[in-house]
């Protein structure tokens, strides 16, 4: 599972969006630097970028086909789980496969908090997460991470579902249990669809889990009749997990309402000097300010001086955005390197006032240029092995026998997202294994039954005993 914690303080400024309207700054004839913001602007829109809130949250939906409305009656539910309550869903829905002691603790979790797993339900079935952004001041301490608030209980809202699935399978509806665990899939989608690095962080947990549950549902129920079929048409029907750049529309919002913001105080920063209003905007050197007169030549009217400065960051930010988040969408090896190639050129423009808000703000994305391909492709890489998975448990259903080869069982075979190549199958006795070559593409599947303990992506059948409960 992926730990979402040690990412926050990258994207405290970064993941925060604010409310303000933009403010027209420019008097008489537009200088360059505002001629150029005009025409990021209008390119960023051409390629589908949002550029303001209203772009970003796009055209309103009814209340009950809006994942917010339900999400937002669960929050005004003042109950809260005891610590036992939530110890059985944590349980519940982690890799083992559960007790019937475990299975009927949490059916009376479900059964107490029955409009809750209704609301959940409704949500899942919504196509739109879609919520207008809470304000906040810039220069408040700390900065309100109001995209983690509202997509982090998703990802709890998803431990219901998947509980209701294990439920289901031990009652003897395995058909009915895939169902509920294919809503994971939407929750996942929903998380995604607020546009952030930190929703992309939170939807990549959601999938694991959805995967989790699936994985789950076709050990203990796989050579039932129809479980295989559904398993495959869940994951290759209700799984439409975005790209990494689909996923970034918001950022550029962000950025550009971070600077929108500022103008609004440009009235006061008139009345100053140029060196103080550029000392009060600046979020780094700003004690080395007063030098950028001569050395930059800014104006000394502290208007166009400031007006300069955000303008430029603006059009370099973007820019560099346009570039940098299909970057994301490539291999994890090849995605590295090519940001990485953006990562020096902020670097080496960082210090000058025309980029450096800009570099800060990318090199809190270019951080992620390792890790985020990673995760997608290890997710996708599970829905593929669950595919792959359930093909070969029903080859072995119908025919009473193992595959020699993966595509007696399932054509064409999946694809490994790391390797390029098809999945890795192996015999082991009377089951199997599927794996991925994983980040390293070196990853062997493993000793032959027993649960690969490491952060690799394999499916083996059946399941090791050690990690049955």
């Amino acid at each position: 599972m992926i730990m979402l914690g040690k990412w926050i303080g990258a994207f405290v400024l970064l993941g925060a969006t604010l409310s303000a309207k933009p403010q027209s700054v420019s008097e008489g004839p537009q200088k360059p630097w505002e001629r150029e913001r005009a025409q990021q602007i209008a390119a960023a829109r051409r390629e589908g970028i949002p550029t303001t809130i209203e772009e970003l949250i796009g055209p309103s939906v009814p209340d009950d086909q809006n994942a917010a409305t339900y999400f937002a009656r669960i929050a005004a539910d003042k109950r809260k789980l005891s610590t036992e309550e939530v110890g059985i869903m944590s349980d519940l829905s982690s890799d083992y496969i559960p007790t019937d002691e475990q299975i009927e603790r949490g059916r009376i979790v479900l059964t107490k908090y029955a409009e809750r797993l209704a609301l959940i339900h409704g949500a899942a079935h919504c196509k739109v997460f879609s919520k207008v952004p809470k304000t906040f001041d810039i220069n408040a301490n700390p900065v309100a991470l109001t995209d983690f608030v509202d997509t982090a209980p998703v990802r709890e809202y998803t431990r219901w579902v998947v509980v209701e699935s294990e439920i289901l399978v031990h009652d003897g509806k395995p058909l009915e249990a895939v169902q509920a665990a294919s809503l994971a899939f939407n929750l996942a989608q929903l998380a995604a669809s607020r546009g952030t690095t930190i929703s992309y962080l939170v939807a990549l947990a959601i999938d694991a889990m959805a995967a989790s549950g699936m994985r789950r549902i076709l050990y203990s129920a796989g050579t039932q009749a129809g479980v295989t079929d559904a398993v495959r048409t869940a994951v290759e029907t209700r799984r439409r997990f975005p790209k990494i750049s689909d996923c970034m529309r918001a950022e550029t919002v962000s950025a550009l309402l971070i600077s929108e913001n500022m103008r609004q105080d440009l009235p006061r920063l008139a009345n100053l000097s140029a060196d103080r209003a550029l000392k009060e905007v600046a979020i780094e050197d700003s004690n080395k300010t007063g030098s950028w007169g001569r050395r930059y030549g800014y104006s000394t009217d502290a208007k166009e001086a400031v007006t300069r400065y955000l303008d430029n960051n603006d059009t370099h930010y973007i820019g560099w955005m346009r570039r940098l988040a299909p970057l994301l969408d490539l291999p994890p090896p090849e995605a590295a390197a090519a940001v990485e190639t953006i990562g020096r050129e902020c670097d080496k423009v960082k210090k000058h006032p025309d980029y450096m808000m800009a570099a800060s703000l990318v090199g809190s994305v270019t951080i992620f240029s390792h890790t985020l391909p990673v995760y997608r492709s290890q997710q996708a890489a599970r829905a593929e092995i669950l595919r792959a998975a359930a093909a070969v448990i029903e080859f072995k259903t119908r025919t009473g026998k193992m595959p020699e080869d993966l595509r007696e069982a399932i054509s064409p075979v999946p694809t490994d997202p790391f390797s390029g190549d098809s999945l890795v199958y192996r015999r082991e006795g009377e089951g199997f294994v599927v794996y991925s070559v994983g980040a390293s593409r070196k990853f062997n599947g493993g000793p032959a039954g027993k649960r690969f303990k490491g952060n690799e992506t394999l499916f083996r059948y059946p399941l090791p005993p050690e990690k049955a409960k």
